[in-house]
């Protein structure tokens, strides 16, 4: 679309140089008009479908521990992938903790519960993309996003879950006093 634009502003400049005021009007009204096509494309593919974005989870579900699985499911260095409401997740058990990040990788969307651990870290099966299990964030791209980081439990053999906090506590600000400075 964007070349097709540029093509009629060219069209238009050369019309107005030949002295066709009429034509080159005309032709620079349709490269703007697509031009304003283009960029609604672009930011409905971008905003409404996320298409070449971050495509990590943003729910901030579940916000209290849910039991998701059996700790007796659980292999040592094996991601499980499970569903929380919709909410695809991976499970990993690593001496003796486990952790749970979110189960769709920021890249392009592919399957964690499928990639599997190098070095400690998640491999996403679609493009290699490696995140760190303890903070979400990519080792190795193509993603340059981080996946969600859930908070996990062990209760009467069940793992629970639930979404840790995006935000960060100030540990600069001691006092109340301080913070209203």
């Amino acid at each position: 679309m964007n070349g097709t634009a540029l093509a009629l502003y060219t069209w238009s400049l050369s019309d107005r140089k030949l002295g066709r005021a009429a034509r080159a009007r005309a032709s620079a009204a349709a490269g703007y008009a697509i031009t304003l096509a283009s960029a609604y494309l672009g930011g409905v593919l971008s905003y409404r479908y996320r298409l070449d974005t971050d495509h990590s989870d943003r729910s901030n579900e579940p916000r209290r521990f849910v039991p998701v699985a059996d700790e007796s499911e659980l292999v040592d260095g094996q991601p499980v992938g499970v569903d929380v409401d919709g909410v695809p997740l991976v499970l990993v058990a690593t001496d003796g903790a486990v952790r749970a990040v979110g189960g769709r990788c920021p890249h392009m969307g592919g399957p964690l519960g499928e990639g599997w651990l190098h070095r400690g870290e998640l491999v996403c099966p679609w493009h290699g993309s490696r995140f760190h299990l303890d903070t979400g964030e990519p080792a190795q791209g193509p993603s340059t996003a981080p996946l969600p980081c859930y908070e996990t439990r062990t209760r009467d053999g069940r793992v629970e879950v639930r979404r840790r906090a995006r935000w960060r506590t100030p540990t600069a600000i001691t006092s109340v006093e301080e913070a209203s400075r």
